[in-house]
């Protein structure tokens, strides 16, 4: 008999299968755009994340870190069937950053599901010309 592997975030535990494939997704840290609205990429293949036909992905944990000088910066996180738009989406969480100059880190252990053919973006508000951000976050893709 197999070894069973459980793998998880503190008290999020998936047995990885072949219908439940732990990813971790990403948005790029770099200075955007004010706004900008980038949807994230799958660590694993390097290419923009979409939640296929069939599935659902739970997000189990994210983090998010941004540094603004000039003015307070807004992170939303958004789910809608198109890359790189916040177009008809829905906001699944916010995240405010100060402007005190120093990098700010926020997260948490979550349950957020979202449904097939949807992207899972990132909006920032508020960059302006000094400011950066990144996102990460760990989920379960699994049958819907």
């Amino acid at each position: 008999m197999a070894d069973l592997i459980v793998a998880g975030i503190s008290g999020n535990k998936i047995v990885p299968s072949a219908d439940a494939k732990i990813k971790t997704l990403m948005f790029p840290t770099y200075s955007p755009a004010d706004p900008s609205v980038t949807s994230c990429y799958d660590c694993n293949t390097g290419a923009v994340y979409v939640v296929p036909a069939d599935k659902k992905f739970v997000i189990l944990n994210y983090n998010c870190y941004a540094s603004q000088q000039t003015t307070a910066l807004q992170i939303l996180l958004i789910r809608g069937t198109t890359v790189n738009s916040n177009a008809g989406a829905t906001t699944l969480i916010i995240n405010r950053a100060d402007d005190d100059q120093a990098q700010n880190n926020f997260g948490a252990d979550v349950a957020i599901e979202v449904p097939a053919n949807n992207y899972i973006t990132v909006e920032l508000n508020g960059t302006g010309a000094d400011g950066f951000a990144g996102f990460t976050c760990v989920g379960v893709e699994i049958d819907a």
